[in-house]
């Protein structure tokens, strides 16, 4: 993980000098549930998440299967040389069935701006109740991790049956 120094912007200072991604500095690495990004490329994010809750009727553990969370993974970087490649990888880590891979791409520093804006939109299976994690790697080294945690609450089933319905009155 990087080192704290007040002195940068944001704090965290990103892997030692001699390595690929020497000089970058974290700007923000945040989980939510849409991105717009406007023609200025301008990135607004809409409803940061750490939680997820979903109500499960008791007794249907099926269901349990279907469960998907789904988001936008930001992240922005600042500083770097222009035209400086890095490879890119995000892993989700889950509480039952581990690591997997879910982004492996290649990034450029951009010229003139300084660093880059990466935006992912990602779905990871929710089964099981527990902490997930992001973690972010640059060049394989490990930068952040995004946390959020995923909650299963039982409810008690409704009955279909027409009997426990009333009829509108007219």
């Amino acid at each position: 993980m990087g080192t704290a120094d007040s002195s940068t912007p944001g704090g965290l200072a990103l892997p030692a000098e001699g390595s690929s991604a020497a000089g970058l500095y974290l700007l923000g690495a945040l989980f939510c549930e849409r991105l717009i990004v406007d023609q200025d490329a301008i990135a607004t994010l809409v409803r940061i998440v750490d939680q997820f809750t979903f109500e499960l009727p008791t007794g249907i553990d099926e269901l349990r299967s279907t469960l998907i969370v789904s988001g936008t993974l930001f992240l922005s970087f600042r500083g770097g040389d222009a035209g400086q490649q890095l490879k890119l990888r995000i892993d989700v880590v889950r509480p039952v069935a581990g690591r997997l891979t879910a982004v492996n791409l290649p990034v450029e520093v951009s010229p003139g701006f300084g660093g880059f804006n990466i935006h992912a939109d990602l779905k990871v299976g929710a089964t099981n109740e527990g902490d997930y994690r992001f973690e972010i790697f640059l060049d394989n080294r490990f930068i952040v991790c995004v946390p959020f945690r995923v909650v299963h609450r039982l409810v008690a089933p409704v009955d279909p049956t027409p009997e426990h319905f009333e009829e509108p009155s007219a």
